[in-house]
């Protein structure tokens, strides 16, 4: 049998792969990786420095390139070939060599001017040690003799004092909040600092005249004003320092800018890129449009809640599309989200003191009802949910978790219902008929409970105080049966619960059924299924008992529909005191008694058999 006709060209085209890769791994000694930046470079990047030369995003326009080339190129040979990258010619451009400064940053030293010099010879001679081998290429202008405009070209000997020095500038603008390279110059260092007015305005395009701040970039976290009237060797400003610029504002733009939580100096913007971070914001609420289920902001670390708030709220207008939609910053709430689970952990609480740093990278902060931020949680993820009211509202209100029972008890929907600290279930089934869009047909005829330990614990009446409710218990609400509305003398309402061989083993939900009097058991199971919801086979297999008053230690009491087979008589009179072979509930049910319902949880079956690894 022939082989497909494709097989024997994939295993060529393996077979080149790996001998490539073997020549390459051979071949590296001979090889190093130079990079280079280039003004282009520079005026697309925002950030500190004059290119990011870790960045790996080659289809961002702020990286710089990055090229594997023979340890014996010359630096004319690299000027030359970067040249062709930059669609100039080769005489136009200058390599200035990169190092790392003592406090940490990354600037232009000096221009190559060894055109012979190897760049494996540049790299050892003039680079930082232990570094990679980093250049920015300066770019020129030809003057009016066709000659390329070189403000200064570096001679044996020392340089002379008078020497000028090339600056980088970048330019804050206000208006769009950026911070981007705009260009270089060249200046003497005698000079005093205000006299670099007049080259700023030209590289930024304004007119004679126009009000500037500037700053020098020294490090990171370290942005000071340029004295206007100092000297620039005075300011120890030197080769490869960068001067940022912006316009002078007045007092009112200023807090203007402020009060809508934007920077309104160059300096600020600095602190912002230093402490910026991307935080992921996840809607609480299902919502219907993608964009406002999940999206992304760059925020500071130090914003406060209000402004982080605002930030947020400023996005989700904007993502509305709608122009008569506002969201109200104050009106949004914000919760942690586990790092296990990936839902909500801890409501973030608003406060002076409160910052992005403190909630999401801080393990010392605690949520609005005491529960810790970390660790635990994602550090750059927040839910998010915007309330019908403010928060300053919110804190008049308790929060109650409401289980409504839509279909019996086989269909739960649960809802956080806001409830004012003083009000009542009355008020409750208000929010709760509002929240899960119920009619007033619906809501004619509501019960609303509350379950502690599987059991129905208490009824709670309309005028009952929602500041009585333990936060502990479980709150459930359904429509009361029909039955029950028609209910006889003589009829009495009973809680029931469900467990599984122990009383003390609760599962699913617990309602309230009304037995009637004198009827027989056998009668009253029809109507507890219809009730239940549960039917045939898994009906059929429930035992029901009578779960006595005095705890969950006591012995439940099993009732018997005349169908029972004489082996399981056999057994319940093993354990159990006799029974009779068709009870009537009514007449065995105390006045504190649970119906109780012995059946097989499934819910906790369906978590075993997903948690198991099976191995065949």
């Amino acid at each position: 049998m022939e082989p497909p006709p494709h097989l024997p060209q994939r295993i060529a085209e393996e077979r080149a792969i790996l001998e490539k890769k073997r020549r390459d791994r051979d071949e590296a000694h001979l090889y190093m990786e130079v990079t280079v930046a280039s003004i282009a470079n520079f005026q697309h990047y925002q950030g500190f420095d004059l290119a990011n030369w870790d960045n790996g995003d080659p289809e961002d326009p702020a990286t710089p390139t990055k090229h594997k080339l023979l340890r014996t190129t010359t630096m004319a040979e690299l000027s030359k070939f970067i040249a062709g990258d930059l669609g100039v010619d080769a005489d136009l451009v200058r390599p200035w060599v990169m190092v790392n400064r003592q406090n940490g940053t990354v600037r232009p030293d000096a221009p190559i001017m060894w055109p012979t010099m190897t760049i494996e010879e540049a790299s050892h001679k003039l680079a930082t040690k232990h570094a990679k081998f980093r250049v920015f290429m300066e770019q020129t202008e030809r003057d009016a003799n066709g000659e390329p405009i070189w403000h200064w070209i570096p001679t044996a000997g020392p340089a002379p004092a008078n020497k000028p020095i090339i600056l980088f500038l970048k330019h804050f603008d206000v208006e769009k909040q950026t911070l981007l390279g705009a260009g270089h110059i060249y200046m003497n260092q005698q000079e005093k600092a205000q006299e670099l007015a007049s080259p700023v305005l030209q590289v930024a395009g304004w007119p004679p005249g126009t009000n500037l701040v500037l700053y020098e970039e020294i490090k990171h976290n370290m942005i000071e004003k340029v004295k206007p009237k100092v000297s620039l060797i005075a300011s120890e400003i030197q080769d490869g320092d960068i001067i940022c610029y912006q316009k002078s504002l007045s007092d009112k733009e200023e807090n203007a800018l402020k009060a809508a939580g934007r920077c309104s100096d160059a300096a600020a913007f600095y602190d912002y890129l230093l402490n910026r971070m991307v935080v992921h914001f996840h809607s609480k609420v299902p919502v219907a449009e993608e964009p406002a289920a999940r999206f992304d902001l760059v925020l500071s670390k130090k914003d406060s809640y209000d402004t982080f708030a605002a930030k947020v709220a400023d996005h989700l207008t904007t993502l509305s599309g709608n122009p008569d939609v506002v969201v109200d910053p104050t009106h949004i709430k914000f919760t942690t989200m586990n790092a296990t689970t990936g839902k909500p952990k801890a409501v973030v609480k608003r406060g002076d003191k409160t910052t992005l740093s403190s909630v999401l990278l801080s393990s010392q902060g605690y949520g609005a009802y005491g529960g810790a931020y970390g660790p635990g949680h994602v550090q750059d993820a927040l839910f998010y949910e915007v309330l019908e009211m403010s928060l300053s509202e919110l804190e008049l209100r308790k929060v109650m978790k409401v289980t409504w029972l839509s279909e019996g008890i086989t269909k739960e929907d649960t809802y956080d219902i806001l409830v004012p600290k003083q009000g009542t279930i009355e008020d409750l089934s208000i929010s709760l008929q509002r929240k899960a869009n119920l009619s007033d047909d619906t809501m004619a005829n509501i019960r609303v409970y509350e379950v502690h330990l599987g059991k129905v614990y208490k009824i709670l009446s309309p005028t009952y105080s929602v500041a009585s409710c333990n936060e502990f218990y479980t709150v459930y609400a359904e429509r009361i049966p029909e039955e029950e509305l028609q209910a006889e003398e003589g009829d009495r309402l009973v809680g029931c619960m469900h467990y599984e061989k122990e009383i003390n083993k609760p599962h699913g939900v617990p309602f309230n059924f009304l037995v009637k009097s004198g009827e027989p058991f056998k009668e009253t199971k029809e109507r507890l299924s219809k009730r239940t919801g549960i039917k045939g086979k898994l009906f059929e297999k429930i035992k029901f008992t009578i779960v006595r008053g005095g705890g969950p230690f006591q012995k439940p009491y099993f009732l018997e529909d005349g169908k029972s087979s004489v082996q399981q008589l056999t057994a319940v009179f093993k354990t159990y005191a006799k029974v009779t072979t068709e009870d009537i509930l009514s007449e065995k049910l105390g006045q504190d008694d649970t119906l109780g319902l012995d059946h097989v949880n499934k819910a906790r079956n369906n978590w075993v058999r997903s948690e198991n690894i099976f191995i065949r």
